[in-house]
């Protein structure tokens, strides 16, 4: 029951009206992103406290193939968020501007924070946070670059990220 919970849209806003394509169910659906979010949320703070100095690392899978739009893009279909928390590990982190990768990139980038220097391992990915790392990232029928990303399914889609040129 998202509304018990709080979720504060009982009808698609105004601003999307014009834009959407969403009907009742796209709002249910995403009120029930909006509870996962507030658990989340409530989850962190709670476990940074009992556990200061945590790594949180955090991701999506795509969203449920329902769209706000009727023509989602191949990077709003295929892209799905990456957040690395935590103020006391991430204190001296610099993180590239075209940071691009994929799934097999997170758990090197966590064993390289967390690991004592020299720590030996095997992984199909790299670490994202390395500048010397090709900033490229592999999926099962996609691949994202700097400034593109593209799909091998039919149709084999080429586009520029958004904001790149």
């Amino acid at each position: 029951d998202v509304y018990g919970r709080g979720f504060p849209h009982k009808v698609l806003p105004a601003y999307l009206m014009g834009i959407s394509t969403a009907d009742r169910d796209y709002l249910y659906m995403r009120g029930h992103l909006w509870y996962a979010d507030q658990m989340l949320g409530e989850f962190v703070e709670a476990a940074e406290k009992k556990y200061p100095g945590s790594l949180f690392v955090i991701t999506g899978d795509h969203t449920s193939r329902k769209f706000l739009n009727g023509h989602p893009t191949l990077y709003e279909r295929m892209a799905v968020p990456l957040v690395l928390y935590g103020p006391e590990v991430l204190q001296d982190v610099a993180v590239p501007d075209d940071l691009v990768g994929s799934h097999h990139d997170i758990m090197p980038t966590v064993f390289e924070l967390l690991a004592p220097r020299g720590f030996e391992y095997h992984a199909l990915g790299h670490d994202l946070l390395d500048p010397q790392r090709p900033q490229i990232g592999f999926g099962r029928d996609q691949i994202i670059g700097r400034n593109f990303i593209a799909s091998r399914q039919p149709g084999g889609e080429i586009e520029p990220l958004p904001g790149s040129r």
